[in-house]
């Protein structure tokens, strides 16, 4: 994703040569730092967000990943404590959600960061402040109330539901079946299935607006676009315009992204999914910007870790530990790198193998930290949100303003 420009480019084709994964020099757009020198490059298949880069607005986390205290490659290897079943995806997706085992009552940290913060102006929204458009995930987990799972893609509601007369007869009847149950179980499912089918009847407008609806700000930048994520940030750029009417001023949504598990034909099979990512990033700042409100909103990205620096006989990479992440926003303090870039040298001080699986050189914790922050969370409400953050020196990254 992003390659050094100085020495260590030779360091990467010791490695790499001969290899598709092997990015050259005249391959790789070059970053300007905050300084105008170009010190690192950006994969071509990312092209999209140079822009964003270019005008501050875009930051690059190094070698971040799932830790559950400072590790280096000796403590590793002598048994140090580490998050449970690394290099597994199903794991780790776990851990980069909930924060590890330890998280109280192993609740989503999306949950228990909306729980730590008040609501602007003391007010409740419409909608829950959670919003998944990639299904029930574990990053919502805790409580059904308190999150929303919207389709990336057509109607949110029931089949058979519209703005009939009939449509809503039908409507009426499944409520006042519900209704009549008198177990108290009945009343907790009936109070559920009426408030899904209330947030339906306000959402499925707004995120699937009827033909001929005049077009909003946000939907210019997304027009040509059609790949899932673009749609899940579509969606999620309509929420936000429309959050006068929904009366919520904090939220959190959660899109999704798969495929990168490349372990064979990576080049082909990654470029397009650095594309994908690239032009709905874009799509989504450009929707953002369209409203004026680049500050208040903050995309990451996250994910259960990298592939390895070394590749393997299928011209793909196996599974890697700490990754490099992608923040933007307003309030970003962006055209900048954070953290620190790991050795390109198999076996080497960063390494916890012998294949280029690097320990990450930033926690999770950390990064969810700085961002809880600026959401809004104090300190007192940090140790709840990220179980593992007393044990790492440093506690604000300092990518946000």
């Amino acid at each position: 994703m992003l390659v050094p420009l100085d020495d260590r480019l030779g360091d990467q084709a010791k490695v790499r040569a001969g290899t598709p994964l092997a990015l050259s020099r005249e391959q790789l757009l070059p970053l300007p730092g905050a300084d105008s020198a170009a010190a690192f490059g950006l994969n071509p298949a990312l092209a999209p967000l140079l822009p964003v880069w270019n005008d501050s607005r875009l930051a690059v986390l190094f070698n971040t990943g799932a830790l559950v205290e400072p590790l280096s490659r000796s403590s590793y290897q002598r048994g140090g404590r580490k998050p449970d079943n690394l290099f597994s995806h199903s794991d780790q997706q776990d851990f980069a959600q909930a924060l590890g085992g330890d998280s109280p009552g192993n609740l989503g940290w999306g949950l228990r960061l909306a729980r730590s913060v008040r609501p602007v102006g003391g007010g409740t929204g419409r909608l829950p402040s959670m919003i998944s458009l990639a299904g029930n995930q574990g990053f919502l987990r805790g409580d059904v109330r308190a999150s929303l799972v919207l389709p990336a893609r057509g109607n949110f509601g029931l089949t058979g539901s519209g703005p009939d007369a009939a449509s809503a007869t039908r409507v009426d009847a499944l409520r006042a079946l519900w209704a009549q149950d008198p177990t108290s179980l009945g009343r907790q499912a009936g109070d559920i299935v009426a408030s899904a089918l209330d947030a339906a009847g306000l959402v499925n407008p707004i995120i699937n607006p009827p033909a001929g609806a005049a077009a909003s700000p946000v939907t210019t930048p997304f027009a040509s676009l059609r790949s899932d994520l673009s749609q899940q940030l579509l969606r999620a750029a309509r929420l936000i315009e429309a959050r006068s009417l929904l009366g919520n001023r904090r939220q959190i949504f959660f899109v999704s992204l798969g495929g990168f598990d490349t372990h064979t034909n990576q080049r082909a099979e990654q470029d397009r999914l650095l594309t994908e990512l690239a032009t709905a990033l874009k799509a989504f700042d450009d929707a953002v910007q369209a409203l004026g409100i680049g500050p208040q909103v903050t995309a990451f990205t996250m994910s259960d870790f990298a592939r390895t620096f070394k590749v393997n006989n299928s011209a793909g990479t196996d599974h890697g530990w700490g990754n490099h992440h992608l923040v933007s926003g307003g309030a970003v303090r962006g055209r900048q790198t954070y953290g620190n870039y790991p050795q390109l040298v198999l076996g080497g001080a960063d390494d916890a193998s012998r294949e280029g699986r690097w320990i990450p050189s930033t926690s999770y914790d950390q990064y969810v930290a700085t961002l809880a922050r600026w959401f809004g969370a104090d300190e007192s409400a940090l140790a709840g949100i990220t179980p593992n953050l007393a044990r790492f020196d440093r506690r604000d990254l300092g990518f946000l303003a």
